[in-house]
């Protein structure tokens, strides 16, 4: 595989084309991706069960989108929580928490504080702090939000990233939404960016190992639809505690947090990385990984989990378009997994900037 270089006559250059091993190598290859794939498979053949929790508000179509999905899993092996955000007074509203509670064996939560909504910050914290505490049972999550849209294999598929990823101390997390990144030698332009340079090895490079900090330049490499377990949320969990409550996150409606409370924080705990450019729960999440080595997260090259709909985006409709989140439905992003372990064992890259 090609080195990467960064072209000088563009902002940076990415490249996928650097094999990444899921697990420290033997002397032998052949024994290192057996050895491999019979780690991750043995996760999801186990009767491990991962808890998938929904954040949920008012839009009740999309919930009801969402768990059609649900319902159609190509796996049973996970318990399904539904965190409602209260909004007193509002028909749609309750028509969401209507919809959670009519679903069979959802574990339904509503928030009961008195400045409710909370806002999808302190929703996220309370969502993953319940699943994991939930008689200690868990081992792993995976964090939905009520506009995204998964594929049926989607959970499975990330119960085998999770095997490979717990065995890679700096992958913070795993999802399945790769998707409008350029490929071998096109380019893409983010909102208000320059154009980003891209080398993909697609023949080679099945999976990627992104660094997280790659999401302010990329419009893909997100942290939506996202998965980790125990012990990597555990080495995190006081610390985005602490940011929550020195950001007033733990405090104030998401719509009117302090943005520059939350750049301030994100400077002092990961200075110099560039997670400041958007002052935002997901980006403070990512910046606190970073900050405990866990630098990077897993996920295939094919796009496993979609949207629903612009509404569900703070973007007018051009921007939606540019930056690639037309919807799509969820049958066009189910994808088999015939070979997914061995092709995760055998076909994982590194997304790298170039030198």
């Amino acid at each position: 595989m090609k080195p990467c270089i960064n072209n000088v006559r563009r902002r940076a250059t990415y490249c996928l084309n650097k094999k990444r091993d899921v697990f420290i190598s033997t002397e032998n290859e052949e024994e290192t991706e057996k050895s491999c794939e019979v780690m991750v498979n043995e996760r999801n053949d186990s009767d491990d069960r991962i808890a998938v929790g929904i954040l949920a508000a008012d839009r009740p179509e999309y919930l009801y989108s969402l768990l059609d999905s649900i319902r159609k899993q190509s796996t049973d092996k996970f318990d399904l929580f539904i965190f409602v955000d209260r909004i007193d007074g509002n028909d749609d509203n309750k028509k969401v928490i209507n919809v959670a509670r009519d679903f069979p064996k959802a574990d339904v939560r509503v928030v009961d504080l008195p400045d409710a909504p909370i806002g999808v910050a302190r929703l996220t914290f309370w969502a993953i702090r319940t699943m994991f505490g939930h008689r200690n049972q868990y081992n792993s999550i995976l964090v939905l939000e009520d506009d995204h849209l998964i594929g049926h294999t989607y959970i499975e598929a990330m119960r085998l990233l999770l095997g490979a990823a717990e065995h890679m101390d700096d992958v913070a997390v795993v999802n399945g939404n790769f998707m409008n990144t350029p490929k071998n030698q096109k380019t893409t332009q983010r909102y208000k960016m320059k154009p980003v340079f891209m080398e993909r090895d697609d023949e080679n490079c099945l999976f990627q190992v992104a660094p997280l900090i790659s999401i302010p330049e990329i419009n893909s490499h997100n942290v939506w639809a996202w998965a980790t377990t125990r012990e990597k949320w555990s080495r995190v969990d006081s610390d985005m505690a602490i940011a929550l409550e020195e950001s007033g996150l733990n405090k104030d409606n998401y719509d009117d947090r302090d943005k520059r409370k939350i750049v301030q924080i994100m400077d002092n705990v990961c200075p110099q990385t560039g997670y400041r450019k958007w002052a935002g729960q997901d980006w403070l999440r990512a910046c606190i990984f970073h900050s405990h080595s866990m630098t990077f997260k897993l996920q295939p090259t094919e796009r496993f989990m979609t949207y629903i709909g612009k509404e569900g985006i703070h973007m007018d409709e051009k921007r939606f378009e540019r930056s690639g989140f037309n919807s799509t439905t969820a049958v066009d992003v189910s994808h088999s997994l015939k070979n997914f372990s061995s092709n995760l064992c055998r076909k994982t890259c590194i997304l790298s900037k170039g030198s």
